[in-house]
């Protein structure tokens, strides 16, 4: 019986002592980058790919890809329906660059080579388009007349773009 109770007391000794010592760092340490970039990236210039002769490829695959607006996925580029702080749909960036010349847009034809540049002015008029409707005159004789109405290019309309992969 002494026995076991000086066990016991050892062990309550060890475990007030142990109590002492904790695994944890309780105060608070400053974060460390972690691979991340420090300081000012600005004036940092990317590092640019290696030219690679044509004669130099052992393959090379062309793909169309399809990005539909409507898919939840690629909804970040319709919106936002009109722009807020910088923010700017893509086919609102894609027609200011055309606008500013920026970009060339190409002429579709029959192959998919992208060999014509089309005419800016004529890039900018796709998608809008002009009607005539009969308007009543209010005077006698009564008589209908044309009237020519243009609707503009509205980027909300547009749902699907085709983007060549080389």
């Amino acid at each position: 019986m002494i026995r076991v109770v000086q066990i016991f007391l050892l062990l309550q000794v060890i475990g007030v002592h142990l109590n002492f010592i904790q695994a944890q760092v309780l105060e608070p340490t400053p974060l460390s980058n972690q691979g991340s970039f420090s300081g000012d990236q600005s004036g940092k210039r990317a590092i640019p790919y290696a030219h690679i002769r044509e004669a130099d490829m052992m393959w090379a695959k062309r793909i169309w890809h399809i990005m539909d607006f409507r898919q939840k996925i690629n909804q970040i580029y319709f919106y936002p329906l009109t722009a807020n702080n910088d923010r700017v749909n893509l086919i609102t960036i894609l027609r200011k660059g055309i606008e500013d010349r920026v970009l060339t847009p190409y002429e579709p034809g029959m192959s998919d080579e992208m060999l014509y540049p089309m005419d800016y002015s004529k890039a900018l008029n796709i998608g809008t388009y002009t009607d005539t409707i009969l308007i009543p005159d209010p005077n006698p004789p009564y008589t209908e007349r044309p009237m020519a109405i243009t609707e503009a290019f509205n980027p909300f309309n547009v749902k699907q773009i085709k983007i060549k992969e080389d």
